[in-house]
């Protein structure tokens, strides 16, 4: 088999034919080339995740996409939305067929080649995720997929605590901790930041976690570049 056709012969196995090949980005502009911040949103109640991911895409001062993978969810304030049937990411750690198909993966790279092409302007990418969805493949997704990290970074993983989501309760949930232990930071609505049993579960579960109230009026600035990987970019 000659090489063009070896080359379009794997293209087609991993169905990323209509994608932007890395070698095309010397032809997009210098701006649309660095990497795209993402951050990552989860949380079991609806509402407050939804209120969150509101008052962060209209207090930011920035263009956002959003993914989300709530269907039937509101209309955000966003140059674009994606909405994903089903997980996101179908499998943590699977063959290159399903990581190369999922959801999230897809979404991303529409999105980068609408953006490369000048359809859409966006600085930043939000992930909305399930209620009691698992965050850690959406993390390992924007980390190692290489599919992924050549045009977007993780920016950080924020987790929504609402009133009434006692540890027992999220104790009970199949993600609720991990989602709580693996957040850069926590939101509470102001109920659940009066409650002192809920704020020392998420002490517990996150001690170093930032705890955000949700009607912060810097709320953007108190979330967008709290994770790890964007301190260390930022030389803190």
């Amino acid at each position: 088999m000659r090489r063009d056709e070896c080359r379009s012969s794997i293209r087609r196995c991993l169905n990323i034919a209509s994608a932007p090949e890395p070698t095309m980005l010397r032809f997009i502009p210098k701006a649309a080339r660095a990497k795209v911040p993402a951050l990552v949103v989860c949380g079991i109640d609806a509402r407050a995740r939804t209120e969150t991911v509101e008052r962060l895409l209209k207090g930011s001062g920035q263009r956002w996409a959003v993914i989300s993978n709530e269907t039937d969810g509101p209309a955000f304030a966003a140059a674009a939305t994606e909405r994903i049937a089903g997980q996101m990411v179908p499998h943590a750690i699977g063959c290159l067929c399903c990581i190369t198909r999922s959801g999230l993966v897809s979404s991303l790279r529409r999105l980068f080649a609408r953006r490369a092409q000048g359809e859409i302007l966006f600085d930043r990418v939000l992930i909305e995720t399930l209620a009691d969805t698992d965050p850690a493949p959406v993390m390992q997704t924007l980390l190692n997929n290489a599919l992924v990290t050549e045009y977007f970074r993780l920016d950080s993983v924020v987790a929504v605590l609402a009133v009434g989501e006692s540890p027992g309760t999220l104790a009970r949930s199949r993600h609720g901790c991990k989602q709580l232990a693996i957040a850069d930071s926590i939101v509470l609505d102001p109920a659940a930041l009066a409650a002192p049993e809920i704020c020392a579960g998420a002490r517990v579960l996150k001690p170093v976690a930032d705890l955000v109230p949700s009607d912060r009026p810097s709320l953007a600035a108190a979330l967008i570049g709290a994770g790890l990987e964007t301190r260390l970019l930022d030389g803190d």
